[in-house]
């Protein structure tokens, strides 16, 4: 298993320096550095951690440490900063959706590695300094008012978007693993490979050749608009009788939740025909 560490400080000017090494295995060399982050005046609380949070958003999006089109398994990520490890507990995350992270800003900060990195183990471990296989010189980043995402594209709506904790949690529960409504919420049995496998899933149907723009009926559209809020958009990926819902927030789309039709109750407006007299639902 490849470990990733990462230890933060904060600086006399008020910026924090993360120092980091990267290793392929536990017993190899590291590649070592570090990072210099700056954390905007409007985020007055845990911003050691946003920082730290930050640091690994460059190390795995940006610097690719583990490389490119890989995702959390096979990683080992070791913290400096406990509040961050609280945010990503993977038996909070399976059964609500949510950690349990002391701020909503580092939950919102942190909500990159809770999706497309949920199989990295996440543990909190005091630095120790090794011999280095290299030392790449310090970088800068910064902490916005609006924290790093990692954003899929979707040809179909021609923009970006941003797969949410939610969306995961109701991927595996209702398509992975096909649980009914009163037993889709406790995951904590479901391995942590499923939420990998449900991310390169969001990734591909995003783009898919046969993934449709759709309508739900008008009362299941009303549903979803007062749980999301107004304007959903709705894809439809017949090969698993899925509908993802999405919500546009400014210039970017939220995968906030998925549905899986049923062939007995239709929720689709396509999916009632005339027959004769009577409306029916396809067979």
């Amino acid at each position: 298993m490849s470990v990733l560490a990462v230890t933060t400080q904060a600086k006399a000017d008020g910026s924090f320096l993360c120092r980091w090494k990267w290793k392929e295995n536990p017993t190899s060399r590291p590649h070592v550095g570090s990072i210099c982050v700056t954390v905007d005046e409007i985020h007055k609380d845990e911003r050691m951690a946003l920082a730290e949070v930050q640091a690994l958003y460059y190390l795995l999006e940006m610097r690719a440490v583990h490389g490119t089109n890989r995702l959390g398994n096979g990683i080992r990520v070791l913290l400096s900063c406990s509040s961050i490890r609280k945010a990503l507990l993977k038996g909070a995350l399976k059964v609500s959706g949510e950690g349990k992270a002391s701020s909503d800003a580092l939950a919102v900060a942190a909500g990159f590695l809770a999706t497309k990195y949920f199989e990295a183990s996440y543990e909190v471990q005091k630095w120790k300094d090794e011999d280095a296989l290299s030392i790449e010189e310090e970088v800068k980043t910064h902490v916005e008012r609006r924290f790093s995402r990692v954003l899929v594209p979707s040809s179909i709506l021609s923009c970006e978007v941003q797969i949410t904790r939610h969306a995961m949690h109701r991927w595996v529960g209702r398509i992975s693993e096909q649980l009914d409504r009163y037993s889709e919420n406790d995951l904590s049995k479901v391995p942590d490979s499923r939420w990998t496998k449900a991310w390169r899933w969001f990734v591909n149907v995003l783009s898919h050749k046969d993934t449709r723009r759709a309508s739900l009926l008008p009362d299941v559209a009303r549903r979803m608009e007062r749980s999301y809020g107004a304007g959903c958009e709705y894809l439809h990926f017949s090969d698993t009788s899925t509908i993802l819902v999405l919500v546009k927030r400014s210039e970017i789309y939220e995968l906030v939740t998925v549905l899986r039709t049923n062939p007995h109750k239709a929720i689709l407006q396509e999916e009632r025909v005339m027959a004769g007299q009577q409306i029916r639902i396809p067979r």
